[in-house]
């Protein structure tokens, strides 16, 4: 909040970063047992509810972060969105 305030009191643009990503997701979320369709919920109201803080102040969001992997095959990093949701 104090970014963006900073921000507009100075005629600043601002870039959201990062709505999500794979190293900073609450131990409640990572050692959660949630079915696919309720990990899909969770992430769709946690994004819901900072865009919605920020509407009309945060001129462009990264959304998802990292979500390539350095190594493997299948591409995708390890984390709790891949395996509570999948790779879609």
């Amino acid at each position: 909040d104090a970014v963006v305030r900073f921000a507009a009191a100075n005629h600043m643009a601002v870039r959201g970063h990062v709505l999500v990503w794979h190293d900073q997701v609450p131990q409640w979320v990572r050692n959660g047992t949630f079915s696919r369709e309720e990990a899909r919920a969770l992430l769709k109201e946690h994004i819901e509810r900072v865009v919605g803080r920020y509407r009309g102040r945060i001129v462009a969001w990264d959304v998802v972060n990292e979500a390539i992997a350095d190594t493997g095959a299948n591409g995708l990093r390890e984390s709790p969105w891949l395996r509570l949701i999948g790779p879609d």
